[in-house]
């Protein structure tokens, strides 16, 4: 009986010390600099945007399944910054009279500011959308919504040639 206890002992504590694999973290950017952001790349590196919303049932479709790819994951985490932007926040931000969107009305919450982040550098404010921007704060290449885990591979090794 001692015996069948040591090894569940030992199988129990060889499986707990396996490498876990880390999950992309999703949580929203608050008051996000893209300047700051740029400026903190490191050689070589991109800057990946995740425009979400907590409203929108494409977005999560997309973390269930590309972002939960192993492969997709460790492309993002090697090559890129990773910064989600969430375009519904509803938190407000500090001193708001000094933002203004493109059509001139006041920013009040990270969500409007997010927004104005979007269509500024994609021209598009549909989520989920991807953008990859380089150390000049280029748009480079944007992914729409798609659960192709290959197509989405493609475009993040595309970026590294």
């Amino acid at each position: 009986m001692k015996y069948i206890h040591v090894v569940s002992i030992i199988i129990l504590v060889a499986f707990s010390s396996c490498k876990k694999e880390t999950p992309l973290p999703l949580e929203g950017k608050n008051n996000f600099n893209i300047d700051n952001a740029l400026q903190s790349l490191k050689k070589e590196q991109k800057l990946l945007i995740y425009f979400n919303a907590y409203s929108c049932i494409n977005c999560r479709r997309i973390e269930e399944t590309v972002l939960k790819n192993k492969k997709v994951r460790r492309l993002i985490s090697e090559n890129y910054s990773w910064v989600v932007l969430y375009v519904d926040d509803k938190q407000k931000i500090q001193n708001p009279e000094n933002r203004r969107d493109l059509l001139g009305n006041i920013i009040t919450t990270t969500g409007q500011l997010n927004v104005d982040h979007q269509t500024q550098l994609s021209g598009t404010g549909t989520q989920p959308t991807f953008a990859i921007i380089n150390a000049d704060g280029d748009l480079e290449k944007q992914i729409f919504h798609t659960t192709d885990i290959k197509e989405f591979i493609e475009i993040l090794e595309e970026k590294q040639k």
